[in-house]
């Protein structure tokens, strides 16, 4: 079972709370559930399947959760499921609940998001 794991800019870390799903994101015209695109390369993290459902920014964890890294949480109904990335190895997922946030590149002086 994963319990965190890491994509490019992305982590996912396991997470076993309780969540009321709100509103998810709509799909992408190709069908995918877009966790993550970058502004700047257009590369996408996403997920295929009718058992994936990515909820942006809940707002009540905002408050508990840095919300300069924090981007949702991803919610795996399906036996599984696999995280794509065009420039990055594949990912399976198991059934579960993941919290979703941006890595942190640190230097010593220093911290900024990581961008892929």
């Amino acid at each position: 079972m994963v319990k965190m794991a890491r994509q490019g800019t992305i982590l996912l870390e396991r997470d076993e709370g309780e969540f009321h799903l709100g509103e998810p994101i709509p799909r992408a015209r190709d069908g995918a559930v877009v966790v993550f695109e970058d502004q700047y390369s257009g590369h996408r993290h996403v997920l295929y399947g009718r058992h994936v459902i990515f909820q942006p920014v809940v707002a009540h964890l905002t408050m508990k959760l840095n919300s300069e890294t924090y981007l949702g949480h991803l919610f795996v109904n399906g036996k599984s499921a696999e995280l794509i990335h065009e420039k990055h190895a594949p990912i399976t997922l198991d059934k579960g609940i993941y919290c979703v946030r941006r890595q942190r590149h640190y230097e010593v002086k220093e911290h900024r998001l990581v961008i892929d």
